[in-house]
């Protein structure tokens, strides 16, 4: 029984004075609710402010949803309609047809699985011999290459490390290093398995004896490394989802005065209907006290845990300083002392945000700032989470194949069988969605050129787009037609204009916005932030960034130092006032660069 559940008859126990006992003191203007109108002052008249029914904002981590593969278009429908936001409407609006993607998720199982389950999966194609042999070579070639960029990846990181050692405020390149020698490392070594394993199938097709061993090795060794992946990436999204809810919060406060009013008034009014039948219980009795009881119990379940005790915590602290208890004492304490504010704020901050937007109403900066730290928490945590399920079903799938080896005289090779079609269908997920991603670009890209006229062309249309997709470099092109549209028509060195004739600044962002991926987007705001004038912005933005630096072992290792981002601060805002020197410019760049290297090592995601 809490403290406001009480036995008819007998007083209640209170802490001091309830708040909640006499109406809360609010100023002469204030004698009814406030009536808010988005974007005006703190405490402004305007069109009454009708109470909003909560709204729940669930999150879903995505996982790599594993489907029947009746026909590629099926495939892909089903695989991404529940990974990514706005993925399922997709396949309508790219251009390639579906026949294309499901080609490179059959080409990704025949380079990625073995020869046993490819040959199995062309069984009834072509011979299965000749598949074998074939996905045998894929597999040296595949395992060479990654041993080829595991040995780059380790000299680059050590490199890295060395000038970081000798540089003052080096820690970030440290850590970038240190990473990038890990990622060496794996690959190296991932390359290496790849590269016996496929040997060995090869030479057992030409008629040599099988080598015991290798697979079985490589296929723990691998199933370790994928666990390790998987639980670093699962700690690091559940993390970054605690900090994007702090964000969110944090956010609040820096929110219209008038919004902020509107939705602690509507928590007041939910509070006093909740004290009135909490006191009509209190005197009732008999049947009256049972159904007092329950509509009690009913007012009670729509406040989120602890807000009762909060909100009464909140006036004694005001009581304890000796202030008055108006709605804006009350406000300014929430503010001040970092405390979440009270109210189901979803719709009021939706009406905002949508207010600024249309340009209704104005938000300072450090609400935008505070706006895009949610959004890049909430965006590294889907890919993080995301990644960690691939990852933690890659593990089982390896360690299957490598346990169905001993266990193959028992289950007839059912084990074994299992593994390699866990890890088959994985890499099926893994590359749907990376040509998914790919396909959705290059819309966007034919789209964008088009309306600009890209070079004088605006009727770029299906074979445009295949070739694009097959042949060229999306990210360049991205890169050029964006330039253009931030250089006024034509960027330097490029001989193609772009028409930006009655395109308004909204139309402007709208396009550049549509060349920019996500994960860039999402890096160049959480950077900005880094040199934020605001404190609770920068300490926001440094506690996600040792999230996303530190939360895997070389990270843990090599962690960024909070001076040396206490010193990016600065530098930036020196770059920012155009008061930096040029070895301070310099700087400023080099830990830009390595801030943006981390962020995209850690949450680069399936398909970038």
């Amino acid at each position: 029984m809490s403290s406001y559940d009480m036995v008819p008859g007998q007083p209640r126990k209170r802490r001091g004075a309830l708040i909640g006992g006499a109406r809360i003191a609010q100023d002469p203007a204030r004698t009814a609710p406030p009536r808010v109108t988005i974007g005006a002052g703190r405490g402004a008249g305007g069109s009454a402010a009708q109470p909003v029914a909560p709204t729940v904002a669930t999150r879903l981590a995505a996982g790599p949803p594993v489907p029947a593969r009746p026909s590629a278009g099926k495939v892909a429908k089903a695989a991404v309609g529940g990974a990514d936001k706005g993925l399922s409407e997709l396949l309508g609006a790219v251009d390639i047809p579906d026949t294309f993607i499901g080609l490179a998720s059959v080409i990704q199982q025949l380079d990625g699985i073995g020869s046993g389950v490819a040959a199995s999966a062309v069984n009834t194609v072509g011979d299965i011999s000749s598949i074998s042999v074939a996905s045998g070579a894929f597999g040296v070639a595949g395992g060479v290459q990654g041993s080829i960029k595991g040995v780059v990846g380790i000299g680059k990181g050590s490199s890295r490390v060395h000038r970081a050692r000798k540089a003052e405020h080096g820690s970030l390149d440290l850590n970038l290093g240190a990473q990038q020698i890990e990622d060496g490392i794996t690959g190296f070594v991932g390359g290496g398995f790849g590269t016996s394993t496929s040997v060995a199938s090869l030479a057992k097709e030409f008629g040599a004896q099988n080598i015991p061993g290798i697979d079985v090795a490589a296929n723990y060794t691998q199933a370790a490394l994928k666990g390790k992946k998987g639980i670093e990436d699962a700690v690091a999204a559940e993390k970054l989802r605690r900090q994007g809810n702090k964000a969110k919060h944090e956010a609040d406060h820096h929110l219209a005065d008038d919004v902020r009013v509107a939705r602690l008034t509507q928590f007041m009014e939910q509070f006093e209907a909740y004290k009135q039948a909490r006191d009509e219980r209190d005197s009732a009795s008999g049947w009256d006290f049972v159904r007092a009881k329950a509509r009690t119990m009913k007012l009670r379940a729509g406040f989120k845990s602890g807000d009762i005790e909060r909100y009464e915590q909140a006036y004694f602290d005001l009581e304890k300083q000796g202030s008055a208890l108006t709605v804006d004492a009350l406000l300014d304490h929430l503010k001040t002392g970092n405390i979440k504010e009270f109210g189901k704020g979803t719709k009021h901050r939706d009406a905002y945000d949508k207010a600024v937007a249309e340009g209704t109403a104005t938000s300072t900066a450090t609400y935008d700032d505070a706006r895009s730290l949610k959004k890049f928490a909430k965006f590294g945590h889907r890919r993080k989470a995301e990644t960690a399920t691939v990852n933690s079903v890659e593990a089982v799938g390896h360690a299957l194949d490598a346990t169905g080896t001993f266990t193959a005289g028992g289950d007839l090779g059912a084990t074994k069988a299992t593994g390699k079609l866990i890890k088959g269908l994985s890499g099926a997920y893994k590359a749907l969605k990376e040509k998914t991603k790919h396909a959705r670009r290059v819309h966007k890209l034919r789209k964008a050129k088009n309306e600009l006229s890209y070079g004088g062309k605006s009727d770029r249309g299906f074979l445009w787009g295949a070739k694009v997709f097959f042949g060229s470099d999306v990210s360049g092109s991205q890169d050029k037609v964006r330039d253009a549209i931030t250089s006024g028509g034509q960027a330097a060195g490029n001989s193609k204009r772009v028409d930006l004739t009655n395109k308004s600044p909204k139309d402007i962002a709208r396009l550049v916005k549509m060349l920019t991926i996500q994960a860039k987007r999402r890096t160049a705001d959480f950077v900005r932030c880094l040199g934020s004038t605001n404190d609770q912005v920068f300490h926001r933005a440094g506690a996600i960034l040792h999230v996303v630096a530190e939360t895997n072992l070389a990270g843990a290792i090599a962690r960024v130092k909070d001076a040396d981002i206490v010193e990016y601060r600065r530098l930036s805002q020196l770059v920012a006032s155009g008061g930096a020197s040029e070895d301070e410019a310099k700087k400023h760049k080099t830990m830009t660069k390595a801030i943006e290297g981390i962020v995209s090592k850690q949450l680069s995601g399936i398909g970038g």
